[in-house]
């Protein structure tokens, strides 16, 4: 039989700071998400949803005068001369 080995002067055995940051993380999510499920509102049951019938009235354009049926020229000013009488 081999005489058991002595750890190196720096270490000592056992699961590390590593592993005890990890496990220390997994209970607290563990004990926050047990937190948040004994808190949790219930889902309601299903019901149906609530139906709300509103009448509203017909929309009607205000009195305005109709617009042409041509095309919309604007005013022309007598002291400009029109393009073919430069000719």
């Amino acid at each position: 039989m081999t005489a058991p080995r002595d750890p190196s002067p720096g270490r000592r055995p056992g699961p590390g700071w590593p592993g005890l940051v990890v496990a220390g993380l997994v209970v607290g999510l563990a004990v926050v998400i047990i937190a948040l499920i004994i808190n949790g509102t219930a889902p309601l049951p299903y019901r149906r949803p609530v139906q709300v019938d509103i009448t509203l009235p017909e929309p009607t354009l205000p009195d305005a005068p109709r617009l042409p049926d041509g095309p919309i020229v604007p005013p022309v000013d007598p002291r400009v001369a029109s393009p073919e009488a430069g000719d």
